[in-house]
């Protein structure tokens, strides 16, 4: 996990100089006016006026050159699509000129499982199933454009093995244990939860009530280890991921999955501040063995990334 930094820690820092340049120029522009000419008062108002333009030069480029670290969790049962996902997501953003963001993955660890997992994806092979107890931290630095600041973030989001989800539900024996992955989610800036749309459209029942209630019982923790209370709401964004969409399309749209799973997007919009639901075709349409094509055509698998850093950037 990235060292926690406090993003406001230079605008702190900042403002109580910037305030007291302020006094005390107002101290001596106020005395000087008084005892001197006005010619003298308009010199002085003119270095005054260039004293602030100094510091707020001095404050867009602290904010610029220091990046925010930002963890992002992402949830979801295994076999869900979570890692293809972050593979495609990683692959385009570094390759594609995406407006408003610019994206680098960094570390040996990511730049090489990146490498590895498109080129099997791009042979027409599917990624090896995550395995039980294991986690991978995918990073990168991102950087929005386009208005008077530039944001900077260090990204890393976990990618954990799905048959961890269940610790976050009081109900799982491991729960009072507090994990590494349960820290790991309720530190996070940001929570992805992965929903396989496939299986939620076409499973039986009792398949959807127990993906419902494993995602309430994640957001429910996340929301009460992060103090949240009745009269107030989750800051955390929350993007909600109906995956393998390509199996679906064009039949099937966000508002009919939501139909599935009333109660998770109910407790999602009651609870979260910042809350959207996206359907993302990781590789788009697969081939007659139901594999990736040759041509990986991915379908809303930037979007989801980029709302968050923009709900995230308000926030810091």
């Amino acid at each position: 996990m990235p060292n926690q930094r406090d993003p406001n820690l230079d605008r702190v820092i900042l403002a109580l100089a910037l305030a007291a340049t302020l006094l005390l120029s107002w101290a001596f522009l106020y005395f000087t006016k008084i005892r001197y000419h006005f010619e003298w008062f308009t010199v002085f108002l003119g270095a005054f006026v260039g004293l602030i333009q100094i510091y707020v030069f001095l404050f867009l480029r602290i904010l610029r050159r220091n990046p925010v670290s930002l963890t992002i969790a992402l949830l979801g049962h295994p076999s869900a699509g979570k890692t293809v996902y972050l593979t495609v997501l990683f692959d385009e953003l570094q390759r594609s000129q995406v407006p408003g963001i610019r994206f680098a993955p960094y570390g040996q660890e990511t730049v090489e499982r990146l490498a590895t997992d498109i080129t099997i994806l791009g042979k027409g092979g599917w990624l090896p199933r995550t395995e039980s107890g294991s986690v991978f931290y995918y990073r990168a630095y991102a950087t929005l454009t386009g208005g008077l600041v530039r944001k900077r973030f260090k990204l890393e989001i976990g990618d954990f093995a799905g048959e961890r989800l269940g610790e976050l539900d009081s109900a799982d024996e491991k729960w009072l244990h507090k994990t590494e992955y349960f820290k790991y989610v309720i530190q996070s800036e940001a929570v992805l939860f992965a929903i396989d749309a496939h299986k939620l459209w076409t499973g039986p029942q009792t398949l959807v009530e127990e993906t419902q209630n494993a995602f309430v019982a994640a957001l429910q923790i996340l929301a009460e280890a992060k103090g949240v209370t009745e009269n107030r709401k989750l800051r955390a964004p929350v993007c909600l991921l109906f995956l393998k969409a390509d199996l679906l399309l064009p039949d099937v749209d966000v508002d009919r999955l939501l139909s599935r799973v009333p109660r998770l997007a109910a407790i999602c919009q009651q609870r979260c501040l910042n809350f959207k639901s996206f359907l993302v075709s990781s590789v788009g349409h697969l081939g007659r063995d139901r594999t990736p094509p040759e041509h990986l055509e991915p379908r809303n698998v930037i979007d989801p990334i980029v709302w968050l850093l923009k709900r995230v950037s308000t926030e810091t």
